[in-house]
């Protein structure tokens, strides 16, 4: 005799999203082929803008952008604009370029549900820099 339970199939809630392929430092475990040389490999911002609607448009509650490293992208700030204004949505970085203009850009859309996730690989910079690069 077998108990079988149905379980009914579900929608996962968060949207993932490779912004782009390319990066400016060289960790020693990047599983996205993301060094500083490779060649820019992005979504463009129109098929960007299209997967965001339609996974709103599918239920989905959240996204995530990732990379290689979404702040080497000139049209980042209207990437971001658009996804938060639409799902909570968190960036994640290696921080290294939030400085200056792109600072000042990002605090412009501090009242947007947006979440800025920075990456440490450890509690001192020997431990992260072995992983990421010296100065990082």
């Amino acid at each position: 005799m077998t108990n079988s339970t149905a379980v009914p199939a579900t929608l996962a809630r968060r949207l993932w999203l490779y912004t782009n392929f390319d990066c400016n430092l060289a960790c020693t475990y990047c599983l996205s082929s993301s060094p500083p040389r490779a060649a820019r490999r992005a979504i463009p911002l129109e098929d960007f803008r299209r997967l965001i609607d339609e996974a709103r448009g599918a239920g989905i509650e959240e996204c995530f952008l990732t990379g290689g490293e979404p702040f080497l992208l000139p049209d980042i700030f209207d990437r971001l604009r658009y996804a938060a204004e639409r799902l909570p949505t968190t960036v994640l970085t290696n921080g290294m370029l939030l400085a200056g203009a792109r600072f000042e850009r990002l605090r412009q859309l501090q009242p947007l549900p947006l979440t800025i996730q920075i990456s440490l690989d450890g509690a001192c910079a020997d431990c992260h820099d072995a992983f990421r690069g010296r100065g990082s």
